[in-house]
């Protein structure tokens, strides 16, 4: 059984006709939301079609703790000078019912000018980010990074039209609809 994750890449419309549970970019489909990946062959006619949906996990409490080099997705909570707080979402692919805290801190967004970095520049609140976990924390959050390149925003909504941006590079993302660009730290979408 396969998992999606919101933004994983299941394919592309050539190899499938998108359902329940995902979305299209260009030519490439993605999951939009966490659950169970489902391909099927569909005939419509005499016309044959593989189909490719994602079912959410539905009444399945999780019970998955962060460690030590697990990827979560979360969600940004708090902007300050020196760190980001952020809700996680998910871990290693595994949706949570429970709620679990995280620090990413300045040194920690990515490896070079760590001097020259500015917070409100790499995320804003209510960005989905993917963030690697580094270590235990304390009682009340982990420490998180997003250094690597594969690591940083997923998803953001711009500040005034409040739509879904596309990745520009790998620190711009655009509106579609007003063209204006935001500064993030973008993760390297997966193809």
């Amino acid at each position: 059984m396969e998992i999606g994750l919101p933004g994983k890449f299941l394919g592309t419309l050539e190899q499938y006709v998108p359902k329940a549970g995902t979305y299209v970019m260009g030519d490439k489909i993605y999951s939009s939301l966490a659950g169970k990946i489902e391909i099927k062959e569909e005939t419509e006619g005499e016309q044959k079609k593989t189909t490719i949906k994602v079912i959410p996990k539905q009444n399945r409490s999780s019970s998955v703790v962060p460690s030590v080099g697990d990827l979560v997705i979360a969600r940004v909570a708090r902007i300050m000078n020196d760190r980001i707080n952020v809700n996680i979402l998910c871990i290693n692919d595994v949706p949570l019912k429970q709620q679990f805290t995280g620090v990413v801190k300045l040194q920690e967004i990515r490896r070079y000018d760590t001097d020259k970095i500015v917070t409100e520049n790499c995320f804003l609140p209510g960005d989905i980010i993917k963030a690697e976990v580094i270590s235990m924390g304390d009682s009340r959050s982990f420490f998180l990074s997003t250094a690597q390149n594969h690591l940083g925003v997923m998803f953001a909504r711009h500040q005034e039209s409040r739509e879904l941006m596309v990745p520009v590079n790998w620190e711009t993302m655009k509106c579609p609809v007003t063209n204006l660009e935001e500064s993030r730290k973008v993760a390297k979408p997966e193809l």
